[in-house]
């Protein structure tokens, strides 16, 4: 787990509601160095962390600035967590490296009701796509709806 605030808990979380093991925390700020969080130790600097020493990584960065600095970094190999509690359309493509928190509902750009508007959109007509979810490669939300 790279990160050791409180986004960091909220992934740690999600992982650990979905069955993986979490064996770490890294970050930078040193004063977090030796704490334990869920048990699980913040072992060090970011940069110590080594494609080696683990199976897989993922971010628990609040910063969108510096989470997609990192993921571009670093050489890791980027685990996909999605919460039990979480529901993903079967259409819907997730990338590596997100994280889907409890109760979030990920639905496609295909047609479908908008529980915000309750209208049904058609391919043929406006697509809608709720919340501001937009996916690009990087996924980024707002509090509004998008129409396309």
């Amino acid at each position: 787990m790279i990160g050791a605030g409180g986004h960091a808990r909220v992934v740690a979380s999600t992982l650990l509601a979905a069955g993986h093991h979490v064996s770490g925390f890294y970050d930078d700020d040193a004063e977090t160095w030796g704490r334990y969080i869920f048990d699980i130790p913040v072992v060090g600097p970011i940069k110590e962390l080594k494609a080696d020493d683990c199976s897989h990584a993922i971010l628990g960065i609040g910063s969108n600035h510096i989470r997609k600095s990192l993921a571009e970094e670093l050489d890791l190999n980027w685990i996909t967590v999605v919460h039990p509690f979480a529901w993903v359309h079967p259409e819907a493509i997730i990338g590596p490296g997100t994280v889907v928190l409890r109760w979030c509902y990920c639905a496609t750009l295909r047609p479908h009701w908008c529980p915000r508007h309750f209208e049904y959109q058609s391919q043929r007509r406006t697509r809608l796509l709720c919340w501001g979810l937009r996916s690009h490669g990087h996924v980024s939300s707002g509090g509004r709806c998008i129409r396309r």
